[in-house]
C-alpha cells in the first residue's frame, strides 16, 4: 500500500485544525463554509486511505463494499470541488437569496454528477509486487468531468470577481493549483 502521502497530510490537516481552533470565531457564512470545507477534505483524505487499503485488502472484503468504499471518496472529491466553489462564492455573493440559489444550483449539480457515479461501474486495479492500486472507468470518468466543471468555475471567480478577497483569491488559488498537479500526476500514471 501506498499512503503515506496521504497519512502525512492527514497529520498536517489534524495540525492545521489545532491552530484553527484557537482562533476566535465570528460565525460568518465564510467561516461555516471553511469548516465544511475542513470536514470534507478531512473525510475525504481518510476515504481515500481506507479504499487504498480496501483495494489492497479486497480478498478480504466483499466486493460490493470495496466498490461503495471507492465511490464514496469519488463522491467525496466532487462535493470538495463545491465547497471549495461555495467559499468563494461566499465572498462573490453578497445578496443572501443570491447566496441561496448559488447553493441550490451547484449542490444539485454535485448531486446528479454523485448519483452518476454512484451507478456507474467502477474497476480496481491493484498489483501488491508494485505497490500499484487504483480505480479506473465510468465512475472516474463522470468525477473528473465533474470536478474539472465546477474547477472551471472556480478559475472564472477567481479572475471576474473582485469582490473576492486577494488573501482568500490567492490562498483558493495555490489550493486549486496542488490539487490540479496532483489530480494530473494521478490521471498519468494510472
Amino acid at each position: 500500500m501506498n499512503i503515506a502521502v496521504q497519512c502525512c497530510g492527514l497529520v498536517v490537516l489534524l495540525i492545521l485544525f489545532l491552530f484553527y481552533i484557537q482562533k476566535k470565531k465570528l460565525g460568518t457564512r465564510t467561516q461555516r463554509v471553511f469548516r465544511w470545507i475542513f470536514f470534507n477534505m478531512t473525510l475525504c483524505l481518510g476515504m481515500d486511505i481506507l479504499s487504498v487499503i480496501m483495494i489492497s485488502k479486497q480478498d478480504l472484503f466483499p466486493d460490493a463494499l470495496v466498490d461503495a468504499v471507492c465511490k464514496s471518496y469519488l463522491i467525496l472529491l466532487v462535493l470538495s470541488t463545491l465547497v471549495s466553489l461555495l467559499y468563494l462564492y461566499s465572498d462573490a455573493i453578497k445578496d443572501e437569496d443570491q447566496w441561496k440559489k448559488c447553493i441550490w444550483f451547484f449542490s444539485g449539480f454535485a448531486a446528479v454528477v454523485s448519483v452518476c457515479i454512484c451507478f456507474a461501474p467502477i474497476y480496481i486495479y491493484s498489483d501488491l509486487q508494485k505497490n500499484v492500486a487504483y480505480t479506473y472507468g465510468p465512475a472516474i470518468i463522470f468525477t473528473y468531468i465533474g470536478v474539472s466543471i465546477m474547477l472551471l468555475n472556480n478559475l472564472y471567480l477567481l479572475f471576474s470577481k473582485q469582490s473576492i478577497r486577494e488573501q482568500r483569491r490567492s490562498a483558493v488559488a495555490v489550493w486549486m493549483f496542488l490539487w490540479i498537479t496532483a489530480a494530473l500526476i494521478q490521471f498519468k500514471y494510472n
